[in-house]
């Protein structure tokens, strides 16, 4: 092998791995902004995100020193640091605001939009002729009503990124008017009877379904 090959070979190697940097440079800054998507609270904001962004079947809360983000169905739905605008970085790169929440999505995907619980709750969402109401549930529950099923945590939140991005479906928000504030029905926690969606049985979605 000749001298040029070997630098030639040896440039292209050099130049292979500072575009690799790179990428992993970029994609580490895109990854580290602050903001993501809200939490949301059985009745009220907690003290750890006592910004009130809007009201579902629960409250929507943002930490303090955030401010609630979102347009059209969406408002209120992602906390970002005043004053940048991270909802496409938390689209495509989906987390919470505080690292110590986790993000949930129906069936783990944030197509109709994620949503963050505290620690010592998990995802659920109630789904009938209003459209869809996102809730945290405290993790002791077991079994849940007839219409609230469980959601999945979304896969990458707070460690990476979705392979694509992802672009919420228009949806129709459940305020607290149309939905009281969630509370686990104490019948279903007295059958053996679980939740369709915890036991992968979930029917299909209905065509004239209205999202929130």
């Amino acid at each position: 092998m000749d001298f040029d090959t070997i630098r030639w070979r040896f440039s292209l190697r050099s130049f292979v791995t500072a575009a690799s940097i790179a990428v992993h440079s970029s994609f580490a800054q895109e990854c580290a902004y602050e903001g993501g998507w809200a939490l949301r609270n059985d009745r009220s904001c907690p003290p750890s995100a006592p910004v009130e962004c809007g009201t579902g079947a629960q409250p929507r809360c943002c930490p303090s020193g955030f401010k609630c983000t979102g347009d059209g169905d969406y408002v209120g739905n992602y906390c970002c640091e005043d004053p940048s605008d991270c909802r496409d970085l938390s689209l495509k790169y989906p987390k919470c605001p505080n690292s110590d929440w986790t993000l949930w999505g129906v069936d783990g995907k944030i197509d109709n939009g994620g949503w963050c619980c505290q620690s010592g709750q998990n995802g659920t969402y109630r789904d009938n002729s209003n459209g869809i109401a996102l809730l945290c549930t405290p993790a002791t529950a077991t079994a849940l009503a007839s219409n609230i099923f469980w959601a999945a945590t979304v896969y990458g939140a707070n460690g990476g990124g979705v392979n694509e991005l992802a672009v919420p479906e228009p949806r129709v928000e459940m305020d607290s008017a149309m939905q009281p504030t969630y509370e686990l029905d104490a019948a279903a926690s007295n059958t053996p009877e679980l939740d369709a969606a915890h036991s992968g049985a979930r029917q299909a979605q209905r065509d004239d379904l209205k999202y929130r």
